[in-house]
């Protein structure tokens, strides 16, 4: 199955997107799809299978991934028993011009880069890292101008520091990837 191009939206006074997504079922709601932003997700309430390039997984509550751009993804969740809290995410898109044309070039910036790098075939963080990352992701979300741009700096500098993350997409998915990038939508109206 091909996945199905997202148009990402900024949001309002913002270089980038941050939601907190909620709905009845991830499965119906949300398809395989890619788009050319960095993704961070991080599950509140949820389980399931979690598809990332050629990687199948599972996830629960805690669960935080950041996505390379044009990385097909979706999220499967498992029917809910009685009672169960309906899935709910945090999601976080950007692409690396928000933070200006030379800032991944800076020295300081070198961890940043080497993780933004790192990600194209998606990264899968745990434990404490994923939480620090969850709790600074609501901030976020609460947050204003150039501070709201400095909490995501601050995330992505607990994700670069993190002494462990699993890979997802296979080596060999990320180099057809890269050889063969997902089609666009066309843009010629006739």
């Amino acid at each position: 199955m091909n996945p199905m191009f997202e148009a990402v939206q900024s949001d309002v006074d913002s270089s980038f997107r941050c939601l907190r997504v909620s709905c009845m079922r991830l499965a119906e709601d949300h398809t395989w799809h890619y788009h050319p932003e960095y993704e961070l997700t991080y599950v509140v309430s949820s389980r399931g299978t979690r598809f990332v390039g050629d990687s199948i997984q599972r996830y629960e509550p805690g669960d935080l991934v950041l996505l390379g751009p044009d990385l097909p993804h979706c999220w499967s969740d498992d029917p809910r028993a009685p009672g169960e809290l309906a899935p709910e995410l945090k999601v976080i898109q950007f692409q690396a011009a928000a933070f200006g044309n030379d800032f991944l070039g800076l020295s300081e910036a070198k961890r940043l880069k080497r993780l933004l790098e790192s990600s194209k075939g998606g990264l899968h963080f745990q434990g404490g890292v994923a939480r620090r990352a969850g709790e600074l992701m609501g901030q976020v979300a609460a947050s204003t101008g150039l501070g709201r741009l400095l909490k995501l700096l601050e995330i992505l500098n607990v994700l670069a520091e993190a002494n462990t993350c699993e890979g997802l997409a296979s080596p060999a998915y990320c180099l057809n990837a890269t050889a063969n990038p997902a089609p666009r939508p066309s843009s010629d109206s006739g």
